[in-house]
């Protein structure tokens, strides 16, 4: 068994013939295992969520979002999924202002627990 995908096999043993739906990739996990990604799978049986780690080149050729695992293998795939798009419009100018003149420093309390943060930006 390969480290590259030691641990996604590692989580399917856990759970045998129990199906899986990859539903989301999230951010990448530095401090357990660099370029790891965060993997949302979804038990279809008990409707629970699992975060996984799980390494880009898996992705790549084996795992796809959306699609439903059995004991690390390829059963089937969601066809319900929706997928959209949207654009950004760049044409507009955003113009910057300074944090003090939105938010008080009082209010900057509630929302940034750092105090270097709050010193900085004010």
């Amino acid at each position: 068994m390969s480290t590259n995908n030691s641990t996604i096999l590692e989580f399917f043993t856990k759970f045998p013939n129990q199906p899986f739906e990859f539903v989301i990739v999230t951010d990448i996990n530095i401090k357990e295992h660099p370029n790891y990604y965060k993997a949302i799978f979804k038990n279809i049986k008990t409707n629970k969520f699992h975060a996984q780690l799980i390494a880009p080149e898996m992705m790549r050729y084996k795992y796809k979002v959306g699609h439903i695992y059995t004991n690390g293998e390829h059963v089937g795939q969601n066809k319900t999924l929706l997928k959209s798009e949207f654009r950004v419009n760049e044409n507009d100018n955003i113009n910057l202002v300074r944090l003090s003149s939105v938010v008080s420093e009082a209010e900057a309390k509630n929302i940034i627990d750092y105090k270097e943060v709050s010193k900085y930006w004010f």
